[in-house]
């Protein structure tokens, strides 16, 4: 179980951090609840490593799917402020893949786009061993919803991992349940799924937003 809530005002309930220092904060206003959350800044001039994006993401390994499990929960809280600028393609939230040592790292199996005014749960699914290049046998946008300013959008997700059709994504939104998606939604991986939370643009800038996240134990 990872209770990666800020209440230790530092960022060391998680493992690993792709990002510059001043990128990710932790502020005391505002907060969903407790003490602290942590406060994600990207700057259109300070793109990643690669140069080719812009990231601040927290990481945690295994959190997406400890010792392979398959039925896995998620709890998370973000906050737009009146000053974020829309862009045109941010993930703030990520249950990445590790690939099978035949493969190269793609895009995940599970992550939460903001496009616009618009955020959108996005899911893809491959049942081979070996996939070349950032390929997937199939993706599913499972649903959309607005981006709201100035206030906390919490969310939960259930999770039951499968490339085979009884994979399951349930998803509330403040409470009142937005999507009930059964189908594939996941990759044959030899290796476990991890968590990144933050911020990461393919292209574009926009102004800081705060994120808080917390985890459920499997059910």
């Amino acid at each position: 179980m990872l209770n990666g809530d800020f209440e230790t005002c530092n960022l060391s309930q998680f493992d690993g951090k792709e990002a510059l220092t001043h990128e990710l904060r932790i502020v005391s206003s505002p907060t969903r609840a407790g003490k602290c959350s942590v406060r994600i800044e990207i700057n259109a001039d300070e793109k990643d490593q690669g140069g080719n994006s812009w990231r601040a993401e927290l990481t945690q390994q295994r959190a997406g799917s400890s010792n392979h499990e398959r039925d896995r929960w998620f709890g998370f809280s973000s906050y737009f402020p009146k000053a974020y600028k829309p862009v045109e393609q941010d993930v703030i939230f990520q249950i990445h893949d590790k690939p099978s040592s035949c493969e190269q790292y793609r895009t995940p199996p599970l992550y939460l786009l903001v496009r616009g005014e618009q955020m959108h749960w996005i899911t893809r699914w491959d049942a081979k061993k070996c996939s070349v290049g950032d390929t997937a046998q199939g993706s599913k946008w499972i649903t959309s919803s607005v981006v709201e300013r100035d206030r906390w959008i919490d969310w939960v997700v259930h999770v039951h991992w499968s490339y085979g059709p009884d994979g399951l994504v349930e998803i509330w939104r403040n409470g009142v349940k937005i999507a009930n998606y059964r189908s594939p939604n996941d990759y044959n991986d030899e290796f476990e799924h991890y968590l990144k939370i933050g911020g990461y643009m393919w292209h574009g800038f926009r102004a800081p937003i705060f994120q808080r996240v917390s985890f459920l134990e499997p059910v």
